[in-house]
């Protein structure tokens, strides 16, 4: 690699503070070789597929239901963090960021800043297909002297190019878009490979398994109506009547339109004949062979990307939800970590804050109810778990249950309100007697 740097001139160094060098960088970034699927045909991918439409759209959900937290060590950061999550809405942006990394492989956010840019104010996300690294004429991405993209660049369609012509640029590849520095956009990526800095989402890997299947899909949905009807045979002539072309075509055209209102007379040396057809139902097999390779691609437990139990036993799908679950666990690391890396770093540096925050995630688990339930008793039977007020605290939490002090400031005062009911019942008893009783004496 030294010789190729010296020939072309890829030597990077990096630096601490200041330009205190620590060392060379003796690579270089060279171009993709493999052909990367265009962004916008992975989306068309996502809408017609049902397989990979439903399996990241179930990744979204359990997000959804597990949900998160961003803390911080700070009681002021954390306020200011609370205030900041809720005036971006950043539930719906997470959501967002996971189903484009899905989806694309790669997600964008742009950070806005105040006036002043001493202040991050907002998030707003960016469409995963407009955006990209800025790369040169070889499709390379341009970077620094330390081996990082350069900036990025988001493309304009062709449309809009009128709208804002003069803060419109045009990169080595000819496209019009904007530029962006490194500061003001923050990049997600699922997976990765070699030296690509875009990232490869679950809808790549099955793009060509998926379109196959859509095709004999098709193709079997015109065999199912093409073959699922009884297909009618017709001969004509006997001995004593030779057929004719104008019968034969005339026949032909008879039978083209037949359904079970139609009515045909025709000639005793006429026969019609219906045929069945047969084993059309095993067209289908090669369906649930490219819908195995798609489950399979996506790393998701089949019964729960079909909705189906077939031919999934109890220890399978356990052994498949645990490995859903650390599926899940990666997303939450690749986001937590861009979050922190190029957010939350830059908000800690521009507040001046001691503590950077961070990203606290709800524990995942897909684990039937019922038998992690019947685990626990079994640990507190032997002995092996004590059901003290911290655990009891976890299971309330987990269980969306008020706390225990709070159940029991609820008890008592539910206590103190049935002791005054009943002192207000005797006292209105004592009263109507004796009002009764004065009665009577006058």
């Amino acid at each position: 690699m030294v010789a190729l740097d010296d020939m072309i001139g890829t030597n990077k160094v990096i630096t601490l503070q200041g330009d205190e060098s620590i060392g060379s960088v003796q690579g270089v970034k060279l171009p993709e070789q493999i052909e990367r699927i265009e962004k916008n045909e992975l989306e068309a991918a996502y809408f017609k597929d049902p397989v990979l439409f439903n399996g990241i759209n179930l990744i979204v959900k359990t997000f959804l239901g597990a949900g998160f937290k961003i803390v911080a060590d700070d009681p002021d950061v954390q306020k200011f963090m609370d205030d900041f999550s809720q005036r971006n809405n950043m539930m719906t942006i997470v959501l967002d960021i996971i189903q484009h990394i899905c989806i694309y492989g790669d997600a964008w956010l742009e950070i806005i800043y105040n006036k002043q840019r001493n202040r991050i104010v907002g998030l707003d996300r960016i469409d995963p297909k407009s955006m990209d690294f800025d790369k040169d004429i070889h499709n390379r991405v341009k970077t620094d002297r330390v081996g990082s993209p350069s900036r990025y660049f988001q493309k304009v369609p062709q449309h809009l190019v009128g709208i804002r012509s003069d803060k419109l640029r045009r990169n080595d590849k000819g496209e019009i878009g904007f530029f962006f520095p490194i500061n003001k956009v923050a990049h997600f990526k699922l997976y990765s490979v070699g030296n690509s800095f875009n990232g490869i989402g679950l809808v790549e890997p099955l793009y060509l398994t998926s379109n196959q299947k859509l095709n004999i899909q098709q193709g079997y949905a015109n065999a199912i109506y093409r073959l699922g009807f009884p297909l009618p045979v017709a001969k004509i002539g006997d001995d004593k009547h030779e057929p004719n072309p104008d019968q034969i075509n005339n026949l032909t055209t008879k039978l083209q339109d037949l359904n079970s209102l139609s009515t045909i007379v025709i000639p005793y040396y006429y026969n019609i004949e219906f045929q069945s057809p047969k084993n059309v139902e095993k067209l289908g097999e090669h369906l649930t062979y490219f819908r195995n390779e798609e489950i399979t691609g996506m790393g998701i437990p089949g019964a729960l990307v079909t909705g189906l139990g077939e031919k999934t036993n109890r220890s399978v799908l356990q052994q498949q939800s645990v490995m859903f679950e650390r599926t899940i666990r990666l997303i939450q690391k690749v986001v937590s970590d861009a979050f922190t890396d190029q957010v939350f770093k830059i908000m800690a540096r521009l507040e001046s804050w001691k503590v950077v925050p961070r990203f606290e995630w709800v524990d995942v688990n897909v684990e039937d109810l019922d038998s992690k339930a019947g685990r626990l008793v079994k640990y507190a039977q032997s002995g092996l778990l004590n059901p003290d007020k911290i655990v009891r605290d976890d299971i309330r939490r987990r269980e969306e249950l008020p706390p225990e002090d709070q159940d029991t400031q609820t008890t008592e005062m539910n206590e103190v309100k049935k002791t005054l009911l009943t002192l207000s019942q005797k006292i209105e008893g004592i009263s109507k007697r004796l009002d009764q009783k004065k009665g009577g004496e006058d």
